[in-house]
């Protein structure tokens, strides 16, 4: 089928052309990813994997951590951990001393205000597609706290690797 004798191809070419259109107007983005901006080669930076890792982590104020950094912390006694999931799966499995810290927690904030908020934190939660943990770690940078960590894979990961866990295991490696 011919792409120019199909029936909505005007309407395209029309909608194409505005977008284009208004990206001139207002100098957007757009034109830049298409390289229509009138900008040589030379004048484009480009961004790394490294680079990307290095703004996302500047502008949110927390990091990730291994589970094998996380270890060497948990050993040391150095950082505080936080289960950021919810009660129920806490109170089943959490790595031993870390506590109860689900960010939609109505005692959170009462909890978080007799920390230091320089006090080095790694937060956690199911695995590395759980997004609870990095829902708590903005809840803690928007409440001052500068040192946080969280863990990538979460308890997932840290059960995997055979690291300590207090609970019920049974339950772990049923979800599993």
């Amino acid at each position: 089928m011919n792409l120019t004798r199909h029936k909505l191809f005007p309407l395209f070419l029309i909608i194409g052309i505005f977008i284009i259109g208004i990206s001139v107007i207002f100098k957007s983005p757009i034109l830049s990813a298409l390289g229509l901006d009138n900008k040589s080669e030379n004048e484009y930076k480009i961004l790394t994997k490294k680079d990307l890792r290095k703004i996302i982590k500047k502008g949110s104020g927390y990091s990730f951590i291994t589970v094998n950094e996380a270890f060497i912390e948990f050993n040391k006694k150095n950082s505080l951990f936080m289960d950021a999931r919810p009660k129920k799966d806490y109170n089943k499995l959490h790595i031993p001393g870390s506590f109860f810290a689900y960010p939609y927690s109505d005692t959170l904030n009462k909890r978080i205000s007799l920390l230091n908020p320089s006090d080095p934190i790694i937060a956690y939660c199911f695995s590395k597609s759980c997004p609870l943990s990095e829902n708590l770690a903005k809840h803690l940078v928007n409440r001052g706290f500068t040192n946080i960590k969280i863990l990538k894979g979460g308890i997932k990961e840290w059960g995997l690797q055979e690291y300590p866990i207090e609970g019920f295991i049974e339950a772990y490696k049923q979800s599993n």
